[in-house]
């Protein structure tokens, strides 16, 4: 589980991440993103209804995740998630069922760092 402190750290950074005006306008300009917990894992989640899984990308880059949407072969919409938190310790999944998609990262460090700046591998289904 994550400690204590980063746990309260997440409480605190989710209540200005909730309070931030430019996080509605962000809902309403490209896609909508939550972030809540459970007791495993801290979740982001984006609604993408008319997005199909190969035209949906996530990257983690030590403490941000980014999702991009392409039309095109180009990148249209972004929203970044910068976390109190490193994802480089981390274990980061994603999956994509019905038109929202699922990052998962576990409260959990793993003893070795993964690469500082990585690509997600998006899951068809499986919350």
């Amino acid at each position: 589980m994550g400690s204590k402190k980063e746990l309260n750290e997440f409480d605190k950074w989710l209540q200005i991440l909730l309070a931030d005006p430019f996080t509605d306008y962000l809902d309403e300009t490209m896609f909508r993103v939550d972030v809540f917990e459970t007791g495993d894992d801290y979740i982001i989640e984006a609604e993408l209804p008319l997005y199909a899984i190969h035209q949906i990308q996530v990257k983690c880059y030590d403490n941000v995740a980014i999702i991009q949407v392409y039309e095109q072969k180009e990148a249209c919409k972004e929203r970044t998630v910068r976390l109190p938190f490193s994802l480089v310790d981390r274990n980061v999944q994603a999956y994509f069922e019905k038109g929202i998609l699922e990052v998962r990262i576990s409260k959990i460090t793993i003893g070795e760092c993964q690469e500082n700046s990585r690509n997600i591998q998006i899951s068809d289904g499986g919350f």
